[in-house]
C-alpha cells in the first residue's frame, strides 16, 4: 500500500539542511569541473546569503511553528528555511545547466524538474504540519529574491569579463 506520509518526509528530508549541503557539494564539483567559475561564485555566495537570510529572519521575527504536525521540528517557522533553499537550489542548478540542453523540450523538462523538486519539498513542510501555508510562501519568495538578485550579479560578473 502507498504511504503518502512517507513520502512527504522523503521529500522534506530531500530538502533538509544535510541533503541540501550534499546537493551543494556536487554541485560546485560539477560547476568547478566544467569550467564555469562565474556559476560557482554565484552559487556559493547566493546559497551562503539565503541560508544566512533565513537564520535571521527566523531570529528577527520569531514567527512560532504550528503545533501537532507530523513530525517534530524545532525553532520558528517564518520563512521555511527548506522552502528558501530548495528554491534557491533548484532555480541557480537550473540557470547553469539550462544553456547545455540542446532541445526545446529538454530545456522544459530541467525547468519542470527543478520547480518539482522545489514545490514537493515545499509542499511537504505544509502536509507534515510543520510550516504554515505563508511560512513556505515567505520561503519560496525568499529564495527567489536571491536568485533574482543572483542572476544579477552573475550578468554584471559576466559583462565585465567580456569588456
Amino acid at each position: 500500500m502507498f504511504n503518502f506520509d512517507g513520502l512527504m518526509i522523503a521529500f522534506t528530508e530531500l530538502g533538509g539542511p544535510q541533503s541540501i549541503s550534499i546537493f551543494c557539494f556536487i554541485l560546485a564539483v560539477f560547476l568547478i569541473s566544467h569550467k564555469k567559475p562565474h556559476h560557482f561564485l554565484q552559487f556559493v555566495i547566493f546559497m551562503s546569503l539565503g541560508a544566512l537570510s533565513v537564520w535571521a529572519l527566523k531570529i528577527w521575527l520569531q514567527v512560532p511553528r504550528p503545533i501537532g504536525g507530523l513530525i517534530t521540528e524545532y525553532g520558528y517557522g517564518f520563512p521555511s528555511g527548506h522552502a528558501t533553499m530548495a528554491t534557491l537550489f533548484s532555480s541557480l542548478l537550473v540557470y547553469a545547466y539550462i544553456s547545455h540542453v540542446e532541445t526545446r523540450a529538454g530545456k522544459y523538462l530541467l525547468i519542470l524538474l527543478g520547480l518539482f523538486f522545489a514545490g514537493a519539498v515545499s509542499y511537504s513542510r505544509i502536509y507534515l504540519g510543520v510550516h504554515s501555508w505563508v511560512d513556505v510562501a515567505g520561503g519560496i519568495c525568499l529564495g527567489t529574491f536571491w536568485f533574482i538578485l543572483s542572476v544579477i550579479f552573475y550578468t554584471r560578473i559576466q559583462k565585465k569579463r567580456t569588456r
